[in-house]
């Protein structure tokens, strides 16, 4: 590279890296790069970390390098990031593409590459992707032998040492989407390491009932942390301090796989994948906005103190990829955006910028056209990314409740296990099959948006119960039908405390080894008021009914309780199926019905009822005055100021009246149709999103 060139490219970096460092000074953007548990903000933040991209969020996209490709298109499309205001790429890091058959490496496609995104003050999320071995497109997750281990590492080496000092370079992602859906992957490499995993975790010494084995899905969360440890090893040995990063995808099934807590100690920010068709199965394509925004907050949750990315979102079409192919609309793509921003994440990048030109995906998934034109998806990302980069643009973060809906990975490993896959099984009792105990809270969340309130999607292992609990927070436990015995004295600690818990379907029926604690002397029984007496099958939907007026629609399964305490709230047919106890300073509602389930697949206006009735606080700061299914809210909070993110996916438009305490002034910062404010009253249009700046007077 020219020396002179390079000279001014730093100068030019540290110019603007000065220049958002005194941006950040009015307020710290919560979410700023964390290192080693540091935060870092402002001046310090900005000259210390060279190569970060920025303190507010960033918008980017993968651009695809192959093989065929020439100099002047590449440059065009870093040219067209820029142009779009995109400040941050990613680029897979193909073995394939720069191992020639000598052994020897001929680096300079990916050269080409980083001169180009450094040229146009782009950074790069660089990641690993060793010689793939058939695996399917996303690449291997274990080496299969010790010699590929090796291969591996010999690859990393390479790789590492040449693009380490490019001042391009921003982040190495350890590997592309860990996770494979359970199961343990064949493989010298994995059978060696499952027999000494065997060993140091034998089962526990049995006392009277048969306790059932998890220790296959327990091995494969360690199994995938240890590998992806490993990696970063490899890579800190020849880059110390980098930057590491790492996409989780199939993020509601593959949780299960996932330590984030462990990831914490050797990943500097996390991200995820999340692309609709493939990953949202469970959802309705009006529902993406809340699949994308969970997806974020349970990220967001399992990152801690870490920021966290949408490393991939889907940016075009799917010709012959994906589970539910769909093209985005430009109104999606910019409502999956705002959610994103409006969840806190740190950067978003789309997959991908330009179509792959040959292999599986080849002409699918890109933000341009064949002949290189921006879409409309592209342009209006682009104009997102211009809203965020305004000097006006503020530093900010979310605003969240304090209602957390907790959910046990232990619960979706029985959930799987006990599933029966038969031809001949009745595909409507969806509480018996795999999901039920993710849709469950989810349904719950969903409810929660709708009343324009956000909550805490969280995994029960970072939960920390006592001192929720004395800050009067409120869990909801939707259907986790396990509940681990290091959890019980938390649980009841909890509401002791002075928390309120909200207890729905058939959660802690077992414990972690499977065996059903209803039919002995049941933990919570004093903290709930009463134990189970029975779960009755019904039909798809039926009626439950709670405070003699409000009934909500249910599904599959029914169950009867018998008081010791707590009082009833709900009676059929003599048989009491909800009740309300007081214990300690706290309260829990239990109804053992799948109400989460049954509103998840028809109207949650009755659930809505009962979460006004039971979690919503009067004192919340600012949320919608009714309940509006198919419309969303999320907010961020910058000091007193409010930004509120609206997206309407009825067909219809939709009139919202917000409830705020307090003298504000509204202002337009985004909407895709011609949706107004007037006041406290938003009237906004059909799959429109409305961003708006309340300004406290």
């Amino acid at each position: 590279m020219n020396v002179k060139n390079r000279v001014l490219g730093k100068i030019k970096q540290l110019v603007d890296l000065v220049l958002s460092a005194l941006n950040s000074m009015v307020a710290a953007w919560v979410h700023g790069l964390s290192c080693g548990g540091i935060i870092f903000i402002g001046i310090a933040s900005a000259i210390g970390q060279e190569n970060d991209p920025g303190t507010r969020p960033q918008i980017g996209a993968q651009v695809y390098i192959e093989p065929g490709q020439q100099e002047k298109e590449i440059q065009r499309w870093f040219e067209i990031l820029a142009d779009h205001g995109m400040t941050i790429c990613r680029i897979r890091m193909d073995e394939t593409h720069m191992r020639i058959p000598s052994g020897k490496w001929d680096f300079s496609l990916y050269d080409i590459a980083f001169k180009a995104a450094e040229q146009h003050n782009i950074k790069i999320f660089a990641t690993l992707f060793p010689a793939n071995t058939g695996e399917g497109v996303g690449g291997f997750k274990f080496p299969s032998s010790s010699d590929h281990q090796a291969a591996i590492q010999n690859y990393i080496e390479n790789i590492v040492q040449h693009f380490k000092d490019h001042p391009a370079l921003y982040a190495w992602v350890l590997q592309n989407e860990p996770g494979i859906g359970g199961g343990i992957p064949r493989g010298d490499h994995t059978e060696k390491a499952w027999r000494q995993w065997i060993e140091e975790h034998p089962m526990p010494a049995r006392e009277g009932y048969i306790l059932e084995d998890y220790k296959q899905e327990q091995f494969l969360r360690d199994h995938t942390t240890a590998y992806l440890q490993w990696i970063a090893g490899e890579v800190h040995r020849y880059d110390p301090g980098r930057h590491l990063h790492v996409n989780s995808h199939m993020l509601f099934d593959n949780l299960p796989e996932y330590d984030f807590i462990a990831w914490r100690g050797f990943l500097t920010s996390f991200g995820s994948s999340m692309h609709p068709s493939w990953h949202f199965g469970y959802f309705q394509r009006d529902q993406y906005p809340i699949a994308i925004a969970a997806n974020n907050d349970i990220v967001r949750s399992g990152a801690g103190d870490h920021p966290f990315w949408v490393t991939e979102l889907q940016g075009g079409n799917n010709s012959y990829s994906g589970y539910h192919p769909i093209t985005p609309s430009r109104s999606e793509i910019g409502q999956w955006l705002w959610s994103g921003i409006g969840s806190g994440a740190q950067g978003i990048i789309f997959w991908t910028l330009n179509p792959r030109a040959a292999g599986v995906e080849a002409g699918e998934w890109s933000l341009l056209d064949f002949i290189d034109e921006p879409t409309d998806r592209l342009k209006e990302a682009g104009k997102i990314a211009q809203v965020i980069r305004q000097p006006s643009w503020p530093s900010a973060h979310p605003l969240v409740s304090d209602v957390h809906i907790l959910y046990s990975v232990d619960a979706m490993h029985l959930q799987n296990r006990r599933e029966i896959r038969s031809g001949h099984i009745r595909h409507y009792h969806e509480g018996r099959m795999k999901g039920a105990t993710v849709k469950s809270p989810l349904a719950f969340y969903e409810t929660l948006l709708e009343y324009g309130i956000s909550s805490h999607f969280t995994d029960m292992d970072h939960f920390d119960w006592k001192q929720k609990g004395e800050q009067g927070h409120t869990v909801i436990l939707a259907n986790q039908v396990v509940i681990p015995r290091h959890h019980w004295q938390g649980i009841i600690d909890f509401v002791a405390a002075g928390g309120k818990l909200l207890v729905t379907g058939l959660t802690a029926h077992f414990d972690e080894f499977g065996l059903n604690v209803m039919n002995s002397d049941f933990p919570f029984k004093a903290a709930f008021g009463g134990k189970v007496k029975e779960f009755r099958v019904k039909e798809d939907h039926f009626p439950l009914t709670v405070y003699k007026t409000l009934t909500l629609p249910a599904h599959w399964l029914s169950g009867t309780l018998a008081v010791e305490g707590g009082t009833p709230i709900g009676q059929e047919a003599g048989n009491t199926t909800a009740i309300r106890n007081k214990y300690g300073k706290g309260e829990v509602i239990w109804i053992p019905s799948l109400v989460g389930l049954g509103a998840w697949r028809g109207d949650n206006t009755p659930l809505a009822r009962l979460l006004k009735a039971e979690v919503i606080k009067k004192d919340n700061v600012i949320h919608f005055e009714k309940h509006h299914p198919g419309v969303t809210m999320k907010v961020m909070q910058t000091g007193q100021d409010f930004i509120t993110i609206v997206t309407n996916k009825n067909e219809t438009m939709e009139q919202i009246e917000l409830k705020l305490a307090g003298n504000y002034t509204p202002a337009l910062i985004y909407r895709l149709m011609d949706s107004t404010i007037k006041g406290r009253k938003l009237e906004i249009a059909a799959d429109d999103c409305l961003v708006v700046k309340w300004t406290k007077n």
